[in-house]
């Protein structure tokens, strides 16, 4: 019995070339769609979204009988209002602790 066995020392994986192949294929793909991806425009407009909201939130004060306060754009909107209350002469409010 021959204990000294060469023959894995020079085998090969049959499917090295194919796997190679695949890889180079798979890595070409995945940058073309890295490109596409890093080329495409956005497609949302944030400053429509933001007339939405503040059409949306004129129809919210039509509805109610109560003033309402919602969201960012109603603290911004009071402040506006307060500055320019401010600037043409109106009392600005004080709270006191």
């Amino acid at each position: 019995m021959d204990v000294n066995n060469d023959s894995m020392q020079y085998s090969k994986s049959l499917t090295k070339e194919a796997r190679k192949r695949e890889m180079r294929k798979v890595t070409s793909e995945n940058q073309e769609i890295l490109r596409r991806i890093q080329n495409a425009e956005p497609t949302y407009d944030h400053m429509s979204w933001q007339e939405d909201a503040r059409r949306h939130e004129g129809y919210m004060k039509n509805m109610c009988e109560l003033p309402i306060s919602i969201g960012p754009l109603s603290l911004a909107r009071e402040a506006e209002e307060t500055m320019q209350g401010t600037q043409q002469g109106r009392p600005q409010l004080q709270y006191e602790n």
